[in-house]
């Protein structure tokens, strides 16, 4: 039986499983594709530079794979910046 204190951690580690699980079904979208060098110019953002991409999936999961990718811990660009963008094979 779990206890009203156990109960969160069983909540927290469902949620993190989960998580993992959408996470690499995101991922496998990306594993036959090609990676552009893209130079940041002024005015880009993650989201503009990742409708760039040629990949079939919705952009809120290509700014986050560029963002993984390219080892980013934000998504603060600046004009000369080069980033990689996934295109389609």
């Amino acid at each position: 039986m779990i206890t009203k204190h156990k109960m969160p951690i069983a909540v927290i580690g469902l949620l993190i499983l989960f998580s993992a699980v959408i996470w690499r079904n995101v991922q496998s979208d990306f594993n036959n594709v090609t990676w552009k060098q893209y130079i940041v110019g002024s005015g880009d953002t993650m989201w503009s530079i990742a409708q760039t991409s040629t990949v079939d999936t919705n952009t809120r999961d290509i700014v986050a794979v560029m963002q993984d990718y390219n080892e980013m811990h934000n998504v603060n660009l600046h004009p000369g910046d080069v980033i990689l963008v996934p295109m389609s094979k």
